[in-house]
């Protein structure tokens, strides 16, 4: 066979693979998407693979050539999630004024949180929508607080927020409000209460008084945190999908 030959024989293997890569990455994410629906819906436990792939409009023996189990499909579909609210968190964060401040930070992650049935369940660990997956996952609001903390010390090195207070009181202060503000509907009576969004303004313009340098810091500074903050979390959720797939 000519080199010629080889080559245009080789071409068409690379595009064979190409799309078959293609092909697989799709029905992956359609199945993912499938699971997303489900789960927000259901729940974890009631949810079942044989579930995931009816309406996924797959056979069922097409979703463990992706993953071995229902738990690492469910590990797949947080890490994705997870990756999706750190670009809808870093989008508006670059087009917003003050998206290097801390509560800009604070803001975008409360709303695209609660625009992420998965990972809002994630954060206020709802068994009824995570069901037994989130009594095993000890490590996922250690591993938060560990985030948080480093994230308000390097911005309380770059001026951004106030030293006076330790970064320990700042986090923890951050918390309740995160927490109080995402499932205080759940506490409350039913009535006609103010929205996420409207809440989350009124803090971040009532907490910059009381965490922020009266000088008002350097922002430039502070977005340079912001932005390596997330890409820390980017990777450490591409290591942790990568380790839980092999």
């Amino acid at each position: 066979m000519t080199r010629t030959a080889n080559l245009v024989n080789q071409s068409k293997e690379d595009f064979i693979k190409r799309i078959g890569d293609q092909g697989n990455q799709a029905r992956a994410d359609r199945i993912l998407d499938a699971a997303a629906r489900l789960i927000a819906h259901y729940g974890y436990d009631k949810t079942t693979v044989d579930d995931i792939a009816r309406d996924a409009g797959v056979y069922k023996g097409a979703i463990y050539p992706h993953w071995r189990s229902k738990d690492d499909l469910f590990e797949a579909l947080i890490f994705r999630e997870g990756e999706r609210v750190l670009d809808v968190m870093l989008q508006n964060m670059e087009a917003d004024p003050d998206g290097g401040t801390l509560l800009s930070l604070y803001r975008h992650s409360l709303l695209a949180l609660a625009d992420n049935p998965l990972m809002y369940a994630l954060y206020v660990r709802d068994t009824r929508v995570l069901g037994d997956y989130v009594r095993r996952q000890p490590d996922v609001i250690a591993q938060r607080h560990a985030f948080n903390l480093m994230f308000v010390r390097r911005m309380q090195e770059v001026g951004m927020v106030r030293s006076d207070f330790s970064a320990e009181v700042i986090s923890h202060l951050l918390s309740i409000f995160a927490y109080g503000a995402l499932t205080i509907d759940k506490v409350l009576p039913p009535g006609d209460y103010p929205s996420l969004q409207e809440v989350t303004e009124a803090l971040v313009s009532l907490l910059p008084e009381a965490l922020t340098p009266k000088d008002g810091g350097n922002a430039a500074g502070g977005k340079q945190v912001i932005e390596e903050f997330i890409e820390t979390i980017r990777q450490v959720l591409r290591q942790q999908r990568e380790s839980s797939s092999s």
